[in-house]
C-alpha cells in the first residue's frame, strides 16, 4: 500500500511538437494537480520538445529523453530506473505504453495506460494497415502489464473493447477545461494581429495541418462561402505537413485576402472568443479539446461526425455534425450558422452548459485521482 499524497509518479510522453498537442495540455494539468497534492512527480518527455520547460514551472521533474527508436535500449534503461523508484507508472500514447508496459515488469509500480487516438487513426494520418496490425499484435501481446485502461471518451472505449480489451479493465475519464481560466484568458490577452482585414464575422480552426484533422474540407468549405458571405472571415492555427499544400488550395480559390494561417499560437483563448463559429474538420477524434474549450467560450461548433465529437456537440443543440471529409456539408452548416447570429447565440449558450456540466477540469482530475487512489491504497 502507498500513501497518495507521497507517492512517486512517472509519467512517459515523447510528443515533439511543433506546438503542443490536445493530450499533452491534459498531462500538464494532471501533473500540476498530482504536484498540488503532494505526490512526487517526474515527466519523462522527449529532448528538446515542447514539453520541459512547461513541466517545470509546475514543479515537477523532468527527464529529457531521445524517444526516438534509434536508440530503444538506452531510452528503455533509462526510463527503467526511473521506474524502480515509482510506486506508478503513466504511459501518454502508443508508443509511451508499450515502452511502460516494458519497464514496470521488476519495479512493482501500478501501470496506467491513456489512449487518446481511435483505434485506426493512424491510416489517416500517413500510417499503414501492416503498420497498424503489428501496433495491434504488440498491444495484446503486451496488454495482461496493464493495471488500468484509461479511455478518454465512449467512442475510444468501444474501439477499444473492440479490439481485444476486455470491457472491464477500460475506465472512461474524458478530458476537462477549465472554464472559468479560459474566460479570463480570452478577456486578457491579446488577439492574434494577423486576422483578416475587416469586422465580418470569424469562422476559426484550430488544428494540426495534418491529414487526419481535415483542414483541406475547411479551406475548401471557406472557397465555398466567400461570394455568399462576402464579410466572412476565416483563420487557421496550427502547424503540421500539410501546411504548404493548404496555402496552394487557398491561393488557388482566391482566398489570400479572407483566410490566415496564424502557424502555432501559444494561447488560444481570445481567438475562440472573438469567432462567430469554430471549426473541427476531423477525420478521426478521440474527445475533441477545441470543441471544449470552445464552447466553454460559448461559441457554436461545426464538426464531423466522429469519434467523441459526437459526445461533446449535441446536434442542433450546442452545435452543428456534418459528414466527415464533406465540404459541402461544411460549407452549408457553418453558412447557416453565419446568417442566424441569435442561433450563434443560443447554441453558443448551450454549449457552455454543457462543458460546465459535463467536461470541467476538475471532473477530469477527480477521476484520475480516484483511479490512483483504488490502484494505489488496494
Amino acid at each position: 500500500m502507498t500513501e497518495l499524497t507521497s507517492a512517486r509518479i512517472l509519467f512517459l510522453d515523447n510528443f515533439k511538437g511543433p506546438g503542443i498537442g490536445g493530450g499533452q495540455v491534459q498531462l500538464l494539468h494532471l501533473a500540476r494537480a498530482c504536484v498540488e497534492a503532494g505526490m512526487h512527480v517526474t515527466v519523462a518527455c522527449q529532448l528538446n520538445g515542447p514539453l520541459p520547460s512547461r513541466v517545470r514551472e509546475l514543479g515537477a521533474v523532468v527527464e529529457e529523453i531521445d524517444f526516438s527508436p534509434r536508440d530503444s535500449v538506452a531510452c528503455v534503461r533509462r526510463l527503467g530506473a526511473l521506474a524502480r523508484d515509482a510506486a506508478l507508472v503513466q504511459g501518454t500514447g502508443w508508443y509511451t505504453n508499450v515502452l511502460s508496459r516494458r519497464i514496470v515488469g521488476r519495479s512493482g509500480a501500478a501501470l496506467v495506460n491513456v489512449v487518446h487516438v481511435e483505434p485506426g487513426a493512424s491510416l489517416l494520418d500517413g500510417g499503414s494497415r501492416l503498420g497498424l496490425a503489428a501496433r495491434r499484435v504488440v498491444d495484446m501481446a503486451t496488454s495482461k502489464r496493464v493495471d488500468a485502461y484509461v479511455a478518454v471518451s465512449n467512442a475510444v472505449s468501444r474501439g477499444m473493447a473492440g479490439s481485444g480489451i476486455a470491457s472491464e479493465r477500460i475506465e472512461v475519464i474524458s478530458n476537462g477545461v477549465d472554464v472559468e481560466a479560459l474566460a479570463q484568458a480570452a478577456r486578457e490577452i491579446p488577439r492574434p494581429l494577423a486576422l483578416p482585414a475587416g469586422n465580418g464575422p470569424l469562422v476559426v480552426c484550430v488544428a494540426r495541418l495534418e491529414p487526419v484533422k481535415g483542414v483541406e474540407f475547411f479551406v475548401r468549405a471557406a472557397a465555398m462561402l466567400a461570394d455568399s458571405h462576402p464579410q466572412a472571415r476565416f483563420a487557421i492555427v496550427g502547424v503540421g505537413s500539410q501546411e504548404s499544400r493548404l496555402r496552394e488550395i487557398a491561393v488557388a480559390a482566391g482566398l489570400q485576402s479572407r483566410l490566415a494561417f496564424l502557424g502555432d499560437v501559444a494561447r488560444v483563448e481570445p481567438l475562440l472568443a472573438a469567432a462567430t463559429v469554430v471549426v473541427m474538420p476531423s477525420l478521426s477524434e478521440a474527445l475533441g479539446l477545441v470543441a471544449l474549450e470552445a464552447g466553454a467560450l460559448s461559441r457554436p461548433v461545426v464538426a464531423s461526425s466522429v469519434g467523441g465529437l459526437v459526445e461533446v456537440i449535441d446536434d442542433g443543440e450546442t452545435g452543428l455534425l456534418v459528414p466527415a471529409a464533406d465540404p459541402s456539408a461544411l460549407a452549408q452548416a457553418i453558412g447557416t450558422l453565419l446568417a442566424q447570429p441569435d442561433l450563434v447565440r443560443r447554441l453558443g449558450a448551450a454549449a457552455r452548459v454543457r462543458v460546465s456540466g459535463h467536461y470541467t477540469l476538475e471532473r477530469m482530475i477527480d477521476g484520475y485521482m480516484s483511479l490512483y487512489k483504488r490502484l494505489l491504497l488496494a
